[in-house]
């Protein structure tokens, strides 16, 4: 569970002063919920009853002071008693969808393609299996080899295709479509040049766009919904539209350049 929380500024004057040193009120979180998945909280409170680092914040809020979604741009310090919540698979996982989108869409010769996916933990282990049908040559960068040895073994019964297990140190981008989901983007080889495509917009369904707080960031609210409050209906979705670069240098370092 997580909570948005919108944080109001001070009432000014004597009167609004006086009321808080007498009878200062505790706000409540708002449940919000959600059909066939679990609530989140949504909360109006002004800065001063937040108090200094947030400590007052956290005591309302108990467990959900670590997922803490703000609407708009409030600061947090990592100091403080709340902590943001950032997300963790949803981007990827949206990402890797948009690439099999992508790819499903041209007319190529699959015979003569090669994807490759950059998964150092083994996080993403089921994608792999789709990119299967997509082109004839699968090499996959991690380092957790146990992960997809099994895999490899499973995909080389069942399709007769093999997947190339290779090392994440040695991530480098000979391969026609490189999907990196942990840094938000692909590398597309075009003979000597690379084209970098990074996901930017998504639509989200409108009964989850109804419930989205004012002001708050809407990539982190899906990703909050999918991975804190399980609605995983949203696990389909891929992004609508997204930023595209040209680049002849073949040494072209993305590590840095798309991550959340």
């Amino acid at each position: 569970m997580f909570c948005a929380v919108k944080i109001k500024e001070d009432e000014k004057g004597i009167g609004a002063f006086l009321k808080w040193l007498f009878n200062p009120e505790i706000p409540k979180p708002e449940r919000i919920n959600i059909l066939s998945a679990a609530p989140f909280l949504y909360l109006e409170i002004s800065k001063r009853q937040c108090g200094k680092d947030f400590e007052k914040l956290a005591e309302i809020l108990g467990p959900c002071s670590r997922y803490i979604l703000p609407c708009g741009d409030i600061e947090i310090p990592d100091n403080a008693y709340v902590k943001k919540y950032k997300p963790v698979v949803f981007p990827s996982i949206m990402l890797l969808n948009s690439a099999e989108k992508i790819l499903k869409s041209r007319r190529y010769d699959k015979s003569k393609y090669s994807i490759a996916l950059a998964d150092k933990n083994a996080r993403f282990c089921t994608f792999a299996e789709s990119f299967v049908e997509l082109a004839s040559v699968i090499v996959v960068f991690t380092d957790n080899d146990y992960a997809y040895s099994r895999l490899a073994e499973d995909i080389f019964e069942r399709y007769g295709a093999s997947l190339i297990i290779r090392k994440s140190e040695s991530l480098e981008f000979n391969c026609d479509f490189t999907v990196l989901p942990e840094e938000n983007c692909i590398i597309e080889k075009r003979g000597d040049s690379y084209k970098k495509i990074t996901g930017a917009t998504f639509n989200l369904p409108r009964e989850y766009e109804a419930l989205t707080p004012g002001q708050t960031d809407k990539l982190s609210f899906a990703s909050a919904l999918y991975e804190l409050c399980s609605v995983k209906k949203l696990g389909s979705l891929c992004y609508s539209s997204f930023c595209e670069s040209e680049t002849e240098e073949k040494g072209l370092n993305v590590l840095t350049t798309g991550r959340f």
